[in-house]
């Protein structure tokens, strides 16, 4: 058994635009918890977004980071399951079990729970806890990088299989190939559906290829409905997922211009101002369907490790920049400013 210091390196963010780097006691596990040390946390935009101040679930002084993976180094004496040198990766909500969603099993909506990395501490640090009903096992297959993303691939896979239902023979476009947009490829791939995906920066498009894109359509030279219109003989896609979320004054308008009759718009993306352009009527005579879709329900996480393990996904393309902790303000700075080059950005706590 390793011995667990009393202190740790930890990036916290004390208020908006105060992002530190510190050594700070190791938390300290409840009876239903466990300590994991952390071998990789990936930079999500709603950890830019708290650093900016603009997350509406974020809470300071903080340590942020909730795409994490690691190794499991205490356990509470409630705890059954999970043992010391385990592999795992954590869902990032916890819920209290007890408000009418968690009641009625919608876990993610928890009303008087906690987010890890934005109301409970994160992954941004060489140790962590969490919830042990929270923690799953990595497959052998995976690595800590992998492991430490399955968290975002879940976001995708509850978006296209369990809200869109989406399968094989459907025609399915994602409107932004950004880290949420390859993660609904790559759900919408494993399901044997046909993909279009569409942004404006090419490299994000050559990535999408690699990971199996139908048509990777680079907006600033292509018509997107015109190739919709192609690949669909006119009749529009069945699924349009819209995972832009800051234009969505625009691509909301045009996912619903997109869409055959009876078809169905998955909203991921968000937006800071919290409107869009809404073609009310379009949407009306096609008699179409609308779904919001945001967070892990621990099904579509355990599913997502599941295609992981199974290797009939992988993500290990969309890693494109690491960092020790120790630069964390680098990275963070070429996630949120160097989007043509940067796709996942990955910390790793005990690199240096």
């Amino acid at each position: 058994m390793m011995e667990i210091p009393k202190t740790m390196k930890a990036a916290v963010l004390h208020k908006p635009e105060h992002l530190t780097l510190e050594e700070v006691p190791v938390p300290e596990i409840g009876d239903d918890e466990v300590l994991i040390e952390v071998k990789a946390c990936g930079i999500c935009g709603s950890d830019v977004l708290a650093l900016h101040g603009g997350h509406p679930r974020a809470t300071y002084p903080r340590i942020l980071g909730h795409e994490f993976s690691g190794v499991v180094c205490k356990v509470g004496k409630d705890v059954k399951k999970l043992t010391v040198g385990m592999r795992v990766t954590s869902t990032m909500e916890i819920q209290c079990g007890r408000c009418w969603a968690c009641r009625h099993g919608h876990l993610n909506h928890c009303q008087s729970g906690r987010s890890i990395g934005l109301s409970a501490d994160g992954g941004m640090a060489q140790f962590m806890k969490a919830p042990s009903r929270n923690v799953l096992v990595l497959p052998d297959k995976i690595d800590f990088e992998v492991g430490a993303i399955a968290e975002t691939l879940a976001v995708g896979y509850n978006a296209i299989r369990l809200k869109a239902r989406a399968g094989a023979g459907d025609i399915v476009v994602i409107l932004g190939a950004g880290p949420v947009g390859m993660d609904v490829l790559a759900c919408a791939k494993a399901a044997g559906t046909y993909v279009v995906i569409s942004d404006v920066m090419k490299n994000r498009l050559e990535i999408a290829r690699r990971m199996g894109a139908d048509r990777a359509v680079f907006t600033m030279e292509e018509n997107l409905a015109e190739v919709v219109k192609e690949v669909t003989e006119g009749r529009g896609a069945d699924v349009v997922v819209e995972t832009v979320g800051s234009t969505a004054a625009r691509t909301v308008y045009q996912a619903v211009e997109l869409t055959r009759p009876r078809g169905t718009i998955i909203i991921m993306g968000t937006n800071a101002e919290n409107r869009a352009d809404f073609p009310v009527t379009t949407f009306k005579e096609k008699e179409m369907t609308m779904i919001g879709s945001r967070g892990i329900p621990f099904d579509a996480l355990e599913r997502a490790l599941m295609l992981l393990g199974q290797e009939r996904i992988d993500l290990r393309p969309v890693i494109t920049h690491r960092f020790p902790l120790e630069q964390i303000h680098e990275a963070m700075r070429v996630a949120e400013h160097e989007k043509d080059k940067a796709l996942k950005v990955m910390i790793k706590p005990l690199a240096a």
